[in-house]
């Protein structure tokens, strides 16, 4: 009989002796050890490095069934790699690239939306996931994953971690972690998060306009250049040549 057989074993036999209090405390103590097993899974498999080498894994296994050879085993370890590193650069770009207005508008009425559950009195789970769907597609990940790992009583810092991950919401996840449960607290930050979001758009938006007002001059000097050499600068030229040619 194996190690694991006569652990197993033994624990049956003792969930069959001891009494019925001791049974549920070790149920209690297995079920949380499974929950936590379970939250750190889902943890690192939201993060974009965890579905980067979910996909690489795939690929890899795709590879090795269709294959069905020698050289499809030796060419799915490279090829799941490949994949890994490609959506891990592809990953660190969006970041980079940040959320067009449009989308920071989103977030911010997200923010706003939250705001007003968490005022209503729903629980911070439960508000996140209402709210998730009113968001840009990779903040309404996040935000599921949260509401998902705050529901099985992750701790804060784990729990908020998706969102923390997504540039634009990172503020909210370090706020929330400051707060911990405290939905009235989180509330206040969530609509400042809103009033900022939307001040810092349209201050981009202003300086854009600014900025195309200055570049079009470019153009509408080139527009108007022949115009000038021919009234301004041409009889100039030519009365200074009539008087050279008259004396």
């Amino acid at each position: 009989m194996t190690r694991a057989a006569l652990v197993a074993a033994l624990l049956g036999v003792a969930l069959l002796v001891v009494r019925a209090p001791a049974v549920r405390r070790l149920r209690r103590v297995l079920s949380t050890h499974d929950s936590r097993w379970r939250i750190n899974v889902l943890a690192s498999l939201r993060t974009p490095s965890g579905r980067a080498a979910v996909a690489g894994a795939a690929v890899a296994v795709v590879t090795v069934v269709l294959g069905a050879s020698l050289t499809s085993l030796v060419l799915s370890v490279p090829l799941g790699m490949a994949t890994f590193g490609l959506l891990r650069v592809v990953s660190r770009a969006r970041s980079a690239r940040g959320p067009s207005g449009t989308e920071r508008l989103r977030i911010a009425m997200t923010a706003d939306l939250l705001a007003a559950c968490l005022s209503a009195g729903l629980a911070v789970p439960a508000s996140v996931r209402a709210v998730a769907g009113t968001a840009p597609a990779p903040v309404a990940t996040a935000l599921l994953s949260t509401a998902e790992l705050l529901a099985l009583g992750a701790e804060p810092a784990q729990a908020w971690e998706p969102v923390r991950n997504c540039q634009a919401t990172a503020e909210l996840a370090r706020a929330a972690i400051r707060t911990a449960r405290s939905g009235s607290a989180l509330s206040g930050a969530a609509t400042a998060l809103a009033e900022r979001v939307r001040a810092a758009v349209a201050d981009e938006a202003e300086a854009q306009a600014q900025r195309a007002g200055v570049l079009i001059t470019a153009p509408l000097g080139l527009c108007f250049l022949p115009a000038f050499l021919c009234l301004g600068v041409l009889p100039v030229v030519i009365g200074l040549a009539t008087r050279l040619d008259i004396t």
